[in-house]
């Protein structure tokens, strides 16, 4: 009986704000076992599913891992290659058997075996830790969702609000 009593006394705004919430948390469980079941077919979920989601919000944490970028709370420490030619091509390339604008000027040969293949690194690319991006994408993730459920905590408390200031009005 004291949350019914507690819940009579409080202010419109907080109840509104409280509704707003309950509204979302109750919209995340309609997508996740009813919306998204139906609109599953055999390749999956279709693009335009994701309108009504997105109108809602829902769908901004789902997304967060296109929307946050990545590693951003982390600092780029390892090395990858993204540009890489086989051993063959650089030896075409130094015979001349290539146009002279296939690899940069002044370039030499950072050896690197890919996939089996002996070959050259021509372009590294610093990037953070795995361990690192995966905690910044899971912040990325539950802050959309802290945000998702801020903005409806607002939305109802400022219809609380408009309801309270009209009954006083009365």
């Amino acid at each position: 009986m004291g949350i019914k009593r507690r819940w009579k006394k409080s202010p419109l705004w907080l109840k509104g704000g409280l509704i707003g919430v309950g509204i979302c948390i109750a919209l995340f469980f309609f997508y996740i076992f009813m919306y998204f079941p139906l609109v599953e077919n055999n390749i999956g979920i279709p693009n335009n599913a994701l309108i009504l989601p997105m109108i809602t919000g829902h769908a901004f944490p789902i997304l967060s891992h296109f929307i946050v970028p990545y590693g951003f709370l982390c600092e780029d420490s390892v090395k990858h290659c993204t540009g890489w030619v086989s051993e063959s091509f650089v030896e075409d390339y130094k015979e001349g058997l290539l146009p002279r604008d296939t690899l940069p000027e002044n370039y030499v040969c950072d050896p690197l075996i890919q996939e089996g293949v002996q070959g050259c690194c021509t372009t590294w690319t610093d990037s953070p830790t795995t361990t690192c991006s995966n905690i910044s994408e899971g912040v990325g993730f539950f802050g959309m969702i802290i945000l998702l459920l801020g903005v409806y905590f607002g939305i109802g408390a400022a219809i609380g609000k408009y309801i309270q200031k009209r009954k006083s009005k009365k």
